[in-house]
């Protein structure tokens, strides 16, 4: 999910196999430990698919993915340092959905967002369409979109606390003197909404509080065109445990042929990694190319 080039998809996909080939092959003549498999593989679920349970013993039956995480460094703003290496992957398949599983190392817990403090957030994206010549990893191109799945921390602990997030970071605020509509009467709340929650009145998902799921599911057909989806499909859920976030997004496969996520295809995944704590947010992220993505058929 990084910005577009000149450099083909391919050319980039060719190098990253070739460098993880090379370093398993090394690996393995050293006698070190097995090579991660250079793809993504989404086999089928035993005993039910954990699509919000991040800790799930079924987890274990699916082969783990090692993604190396690349800067976001060819669009302003840019990051320049990278605090997270690596992203560990997971995916299972059952009831026509997948799921996938994202770990990582951070050191911090940030679920929290206001002016100068940021969350933690992953991202998973998928191309649109089957086939094997997937559209530019920075977010698609025109006529061949991709979506992309967002989970947040900070949405993640508004939906556990059931607290708003002005509320959490201004626990000793006046709610009344935040929001002037919430102490309105009934009459004239959507005036007043309107006038003083523009965001909210308009129905921006970014400014709505979560209810069902801490996920947002985006489109997006190039770079600078994200927006959110027709449809809010996607669930999952994060656990933040001794230095480690563990998060699933899971949402429901395809049944058009010339849809990307169908079992029994491959096609491709690319993911993108915020950490709030160091200043990470918009295109200041990190992120990987495309991976091939297996979707195994149930035998």
């Amino acid at each position: 999910m990084g910005h577009r080039t000149e450099t083909s998809w391919q050319g980039v996909a060719v190098l990253g196999v070739l460098t993880l080939w090379g370093a398993a092959g090394c690996s393995k003549a050293a006698g070190g430990p097995a090579p991660t498999p250079t793809e993504v593989r989404a086999k089928p679920a035993q005993g039910g698919l954990p699509r919000t349970d991040p800790n799930a013993a079924n987890w274990s039956h699916a082969p783990e993915h090692v993604a190396r995480l690349l800067l976001q460094d060819q669009a302003e703003p840019k990051l320049d340092k990278r605090s997270v290496e690596e992203l560990h992957v997971r995916a299972l398949l059952g009831d026509s959905w997948l799921a996938i599983r994202m770990q990582w190392a951070d050191d911090t817990q940030d679920d929290k967002e206001n002016a100068s403090s940021y969350s933690d957030a992953v991202a998973v994206q998928f191309p649109m369409l089957a086939g094997g010549d997937v559209p530019d990893g920075a977010m698609g191109q025109k006529g061949r979109p991709v979506r992309i799945h967002v989970w947040k921390a900070a949405w993640q602990a508004q939906l556990d606390s059931g607290v708003d997030n002005v509320s959490r970071l201004y626990p000793n605020a006046g709610n009344v003197g935040t929001y002037p509509s919430a102490a309105a009467p009934a009459s004239v709340q959507p005036e007043m909404s309107a006038r003083y929650s523009p965001a909210v009145h308009a129905g921006n998902l970014m400014a709505l509080s979560r209810t069902d799921a801490p996920v947002q599911d985006l489109v997006a057909e190039g770079f600078g065109t994200l927006m959110p989806a027709e449809k809010q499909v996607a669930v999952g859920r994060g656990v933040y445990d001794k230095g480690h976030w563990t998060v699933t997004i899971a949402r429901p496969l395809d049944v058009e042929a010339t849809a990307a996520l169908r079992a029994g295809t491959q096609t491709y995944v690319a993911f993108a990694v915020w950490n709030g704590s160091a200043q990470n947010v918009g295109a200041r992220k990190m992120r990987t190319g495309w991976i091939p993505l297996q979707l195994e058929a149930a035998p």
